[in-house]
């Protein structure tokens, strides 16, 4: 008899009772839809805010570079708070907050290399290091570019840390899958569409 027919009623171990419902689907996405309507917000907040695009690629550097050196990725959400903390208080303080975020990440990176913490595993922590250089570069290269150039190559760098956000999300190492998914929404819709808007005019 086939297999079907002698499976009881009440049995839901097929394959359709396997795949998960539409709802659990959407559910596990929502720090990706979050980052994604974050940055849609941001866009049409205003379309040539280059101080708005500089500071999120900034916060997201440091926050990786901090979480990857704490070596705790469930600390992440905590540790990206006391980040954004740091930012804030250049609001209170003589040096801004963009000032203070790029000492303290590159201080993280130098000290982390120093003290041996960009060694794997995971093999993706060997990366952490230049990751941050080569982002922070990214923003402190604005400084000599017009203000068109400045956004567009801030943007590139958002798009790269995007791709960087969906590698650490496949491979759930450094820092929390909620955070790699949210980071990664909020980077890719931020840099595409500034980079729209920039080569648009």
């Amino acid at each position: 008899m086939h297999r079907s027919l002698t499976r009881p009623l009440g049995d839901e171990s097929g394959p359709a009772a396997r795949r998960p419902a539409w709802w659990r689907t959407w559910l596990s996405w929502t720090p990706a839809l979050i980052g994604i309507a974050a940055g849609v917000f941001q866009l049409v907040s205003d379309p040539h805010d280059l101080d708005g695009i500089l500071t999120v690629l900034l916060l997201a550097t440091g926050g990786y570079a901090v979480i990857a050196y704490a070596g705790r990725p469930a600390w992440s959400w905590p540790l990206l708070a006391v980040v954004v903390a740091i930012h804030l208080a250049g609001e209170l303080l003589p040096v801004p907050g963009i000032a203070l975020i790029t000492i303290v990440t590159l201080e993280v990176v130098v000290l982390g290399a120093i003290q041996g913490r960009w060694r794997p595993p995971p093999r993706e922590q060997a990366w952490q290091g230049w990751a941050g250089f080569g982002f922070i570069a990214c923003v402190l290269s604005t400084v000599w570019l017009d203000t068109g150039a400045a956004v567009v190559v801030v943007a590139i760098g958002l798009l790269a840390h995007g791709a960087w956000d969906i590698v650490h999300l496949r491979r759930r190492v450094v820092v929390a899958p909620s955070m790699a998914q949210w980071c990664a929404g909020l980077d890719i819709t931020l840099g595409a569409g500034a980079l729209a808007i920039a080569v648009v005019g």
